[in-house]
């Protein structure tokens, strides 16, 4: 089977939430959710609407088998356009979760509260020069064949263009995390938490930082 990257457009959307769920279903996270697959739909919109770098693996029938998303852009304009776009989005989060359609809002807002500890620890140690990797995945059925580490590495180069001096993402234990350290990345954090705990032992969340040049 044939593949090659494209920049990522909503025509995949579908396809990379379930590719995320593959690995990650944050349904599970709240579990009184009322709306079908609410919740990993919009882990997957946090995650890829501030990106301004993506690059979609997929075959010639237009299945996908990987994808990268990252930020680049550290300039005033382009947080300001990133404010901008994350305002809708955080009035529709205030939307569902008002109707419950998340779920209990008590337990919903313990939960979320819990979250926002994680990512706070998680992007901790994160540089304003460093270029971050907000969603990477690849299929199982691909791993072990270079499509990973060449979407990687096409990021990478994107990083080096635009003079950035590391490379940025954080991951858990439910993930092929060792991917990373077989690219040159460094553990540079980790942390525990109730959240991650169906992933593995303690400490289940890392960070990685890989510097480039």
């Amino acid at each position: 089977m044939n593949y090659r990257t494209v920049p990522y457009d909503k025509s995949f959307r579908n396809q990379c939430v379930q590719l995320m769920s593959d690995t990650w279903n944050f349904n599970t996270l709240f579990p009184g959710h009322t709306k079908q697959n609410i919740i990993n739909e919009m882990f997957f919109t946090e995650a890829t609407i501030l990106a301004d770098y993506s690059e979609i693996l997929i075959n010639d029938q237009g299945k996908v088998g990987g994808y990268i998303f990252g930020i680049l852009d550290h300039t005033i304009p382009g947080k300001v356009f990133r404010f901008w776009k994350t305002l809708g989005y955080g009035l529709k989060i205030i939307y569902h979760f008002m109707l419950g359609h998340l779920g209990p809002r008590s337990f919903v807002w313990e939960r979320a509260k819990e979250l926002f500890r994680v990512i706070e620890s998680l992007e901790s140690k994160k540089e304003k020069t460093d270029g971050f990797v907000s969603l990477f995945f690849v299929s199982s059925a691909l791993r072990g064949q270079g499509w990973g580490k060449k979407l990687m590495q096409s990021f990478e180069s994107r990083c080096q263009e635009l003079g950035l001096s590391r490379i940025y993402l954080w991951t858990d234990k439910g993930c092929n995390y060792h991917f990373y350290d077989r690219q040159g990345f460094q553990k540079i954090h980790s942390l525990s938490s109730p959240l991650l705990s169906s992933y593995g032992s303690e400490p289940n969340g890392y960070t990685y930082a890989k510097p480039i040049g």
